[in-house]
């Protein structure tokens, strides 16, 4: 199971690959398979390191640095402290990365195989290139690759390689002739799973950027840096997909939690960011307005949100209001692309309203009546209260009862596949919770007269329809619909 993780993961597909690694990790802690447990928790934990989720995958090492230990399995113990070194030179603990493999040298001197040095070497490289230390840099990791040529081992080859023009580069290495990128390119475009070429590349891009050489002098190097800015770009993406299918604790909160359901809210590394921090509550409204439009222009927003002002105080007002949002939030939140402010939907963020709708697709999709019911009820039961209650404005009452018309649709829906297979106190539940938001659904009290009906109580089914007619009479002045007083009459 680890293998085919592995594979997942060097071929981009994080989802398929965290699936694999958590059940292979749930199955050796049920088999009493220790090592295969470590082994799955380090390749748990380079995934997550790609994912810049550092403290989970420091978590997956000293387990699996524990586990190692205790069986005295030295390998394991040498994988899991470079990758701790790693992780280190990472969150910019240097200090600590030095210390990690310097603990470990020792192994390198008697037992390692070429490839089990070449690790060492790339890791201990590229740390002292971020202890500034550039000529040992080329040194070490040009011993990397010489070692990783050895064993054929292409991929980590292309990796050393674009560090080691890095350390190069730090150098005052004033010809990129002589870098042989021609050459790194050509091996990269033969790689079938380059990934973790796309990631080395995030970390390598910062030392090309602080160059004095002109960037078209490694011009040739793009592929890697467009591919690096593309895969960054889908790390919150991963992230929150992961968090959906997880099983466990290894993928920490997003970094910016929304809860639109009541009370709008939003958390910011799990603190709640008070009104005091939006300083103005026009302010936090700004920030839900932004995430449910399209993207518009200060004049598009102005129109709404302050069509009486002046064209002096409307700059100085849209000004302060986007000043206090980013402050707030982060400043690449909220984003200005073609004359347009949007949300950056890149941003690491969780919003209960897009997981309520994610869950009614699936259910859409779903062939399976019992897993389009479970979807549907997963739904359900992220709504804790009107959507944006304590938001008064026109634009939050139209998004309001957009969303309620489209969620009592959903409610109804899930009523109708509880009746259809007999579950009838869920039926009468889920009609309850639509009547209370709306209590002229004439669907939600037939599905109610049909549940009672089912279980042969007819004087139940009499007081819903005298209910039904009640509301509707003081409501709206009108009788039950044709529909529903003919149900009525076959029912009872």
């Amino acid at each position: 199971m680890n293998n085919l993780a592995v594979l997942h993961h060097y071929r981009g597909e994080y989802e398929k690959a965290f699936q694999v690694f958590e059940d292979a990790i749930n199955y050796a802690q049920r088999s009493g398979y220790v090592r295969a447990q470590a082994l799955a928790l380090s390749s748990l934990g380079d995934l997550l390191t790609d994912l810049h989720e550092l403290e989970r995958a420091e978590e997956c090492f000293d387990q699996a640095l524990v586990i190692a230990s205790q069986l005295g399995d030295s390998f394991l113990v040498f994988y899991a402290s470079v990758a701790k070194a790693r992780i280190a030179r990472l969150g910019d603990r240097i200090a600590v990365a030095d210390a990690l493999l310097k603990d470990i040298f020792a192994y390198i001197q008697q037992n390692s195989s070429s490839t089990d040095e070449a690790f060492f070497r790339m890791e201990y490289g590229c740390l002292l290139l971020f202890s500034n230390k550039f000529h040992a840099a080329v040194d070490e990791l040009a011993n990397a690759i010489s070692l990783y040529e050895q064993d054929g081992r292409i991929l980590e080859v292309c990796i050393s390689k674009l560090w080691l023009v890095a350390a190069r580069l730090a150098t005052g290495e004033l010809d990129p002739g002589s870098l042989h990128l021609a050459e790194l390119l050509s091996t990269y475009k033969n790689l079938k799973e380059p990934t973790p070429l796309h990631v080395a590349a995030m970390g390598v891009q910062r030392w090309f950027e602080k160059s004095n050489q002109p960037q078209t002098s490694f011009s040739i190097l793009q592929p890697f840096f467009t591919q690096a800015d593309e895969f960054a770009k889908k790390i919150p993406l991963i992230l929150k997909n992961l968090r959906r299918i997880s099983k466990s604790a290894f993928i920490s909160p997003p970094h910016i939690s929304i809860q639109a359901f009541g009370s709008a809210q939003v958390f910011l590394n799990g603190k709640q960011i008070m009104l005091s921090d939006w300083q103005t509550r026009e302010t936090r409204d700004l920030f839900f307005f932004f995430l449910g439009s399209k993207p518009l222009t200060k004049d598009e927003i102005a129109a709404i949100f302050w069509p009486d002002l002046s064209p002096e105080r409307l700059k100085m007002r849209f000004k302060t209001s986007l000043y206090r949002l980013r402050h707030a939030v982060g400043q690449n939140t909220i984003l200005f692309e073609g004359e347009r402010y949007r949300f950056n939907h890149f941003v690491d963020y969780e919003y209960g309203l897009e997981i309520y709708k994610e869950f009614v697709e699936k259910a859409r999709l779903e062939k399976n009546a019992a897993k389009s019911t479970l979807l549907l009820q997963a739904a359900v039961d992220i709504v804790t209260g009107p959507h944006l209650a304590d938001i008064d404005t026109e634009w939050a009452d139209w998004e309001r009862t957009q969303f309620e018309s489209q969620h009592h649709k959903n409610l109804l829906l899930l009523a109708e596949l509880y009746l259809d297979v007999g579950q009838i106190d869920r039926v009468i539940k889920v009609c309850q919770t639509a009547l209370e938001s709306n209590n002229i659904l004439e669907e939600a009290y037939r599905l109610m007269m049909c549940a009672h009906a089912k279980l042969g109580d007819t004087s139940a089914v009499a007081r819903v329809y005298k209910a039904c007619s009640k509301t509707l009479r003081i409501e709206l002045g009108i009788n039950p619909s044709r529909e529903t007083e003919k149900l009525y009459q076959n029912l009872i």
